[in-house]
């Protein structure tokens, strides 16, 4: 199976405006698998909210909450001026208890029960930077891309001694090693999973050093250190996970650190060996909380 998947969520009958425990934090992905981003990652009332490549940060990261909301940066998503009306301006706002800032997931969209109208980016155009409004649902099935939305898991992986996987420096270009680390809950350690079967962080993919061709999958390959690339499709891109361990679709061994060690800055590499009571080879995903 894959490591995880796009979610459908089911949020509950708004509650009163103080019920604001998280049911989960995830990003919010649609158009061309870009994410729900709050503008310059700005706290302040009256912040766009748009379409942006994900990149993981946390202006890509929204609760879904008992009260209905959905939150980033601790405010909450929110239509401008109350509007009803097709076109309205979609914001960040502080929470106020307001029809305007209730969000429902149907069939793939989400929609405000006060105007009826549904999430969606403007003029179907998925360039970073578009604007998010409301406007009428269209009664199709599938709805439209630009009306469709996943929720993504995201947070961190966790591993001997309960430490993070991490991206070493948290430099983000190509060939950067992920490595064992103190988790310490910075961008560098915040990982999400698209329902492709790739793990991403910093906006790029993990993937393996020194590529070799595609294989048939499961084919062990020998000792392979983990790297970031850029999201290419490759098969040596995909994991999936089997009774706690971590996988890679192409190389056929399990995520584990460089001879079961366990000190900060430890490489992480794919390779055989026991890996389901190996201690070097589990690893737990834990939710992060905005």
């Amino acid at each position: 199976m894959l490591l995880v998947a796009a979610v459908a969520l089911v949020v509950l009958s708004p509650a009163p405006a103080h019920a604001e425990t998280p049911v989960d934090v995830r990003a919010i992905t649609g158009l061309a698998g870009k994410c729900v981003d709050v503008a310059g990652a700005n706290t302040a009332d009256g912040t766009s909210v748009q379409l942006y490549s994900c990149n993981g940060t946390a202006a890509q990261q929204w609760s879904v909450n008992l009260d209905g909301t959905i939150r980033a940066l601790g405010k909450c998503l929110d239509e401008v001026a109350g509007g009803t009306v097709d076109g309205t301006r979609v914001q960040l706002h502080s929470c106020n208890g307001s029809a305007a800032q209730q969000w429902r997931p149907s069939a793939g969209t989400l929609v405000n029960p006060q105007s009826g109208r549904c999430l969606d980016a403007t003029n179907r155009s998925s360039a970073d930077g578009t604007p998010l409004q409301i406007w009428s649902c269209v009664a199709s099935s599938p709805a439209p891309e630009n009306q469709t939305w996943s929720f993504i898991r995201q947070g961190q992986m966790t591993g001997i001694e309960g430490k993070c996987a991490d991206v070493a420096g948290a430099n983000p270009a190509a060939g950067t090693p992920l490595q064992l680390w103190t988790c310490n809950g910075t961008d560098a350690q915040h990982l999400w999973f698209p329902a492709d079967g790739t793990v991403r962080v910093l906006g790029e993919c993990l993937d393996l050093l020194a590529g070799q061709p595609d294989t048939s999958f499961g084919t062990y390959l020998g000792p392979r250190r983990v790297v970031l690339a850029p999201c290419s499709g490759e098969r040596r891109q995909g994991w999936y996970t089997y009774r706690g361990s971590t996988f890679n679709n192409n190389a056929g061994g399990c995520l584990r650190t460089v001879n079961d060690a366990s000190t900060d800055g430890t490489p992480l590499e794919t390779a055989g060996g026991p890996c389901l009571v190996n201690a070097a080879a589990q690893w737990t995903f834990v939710t992060t909380q905005p």
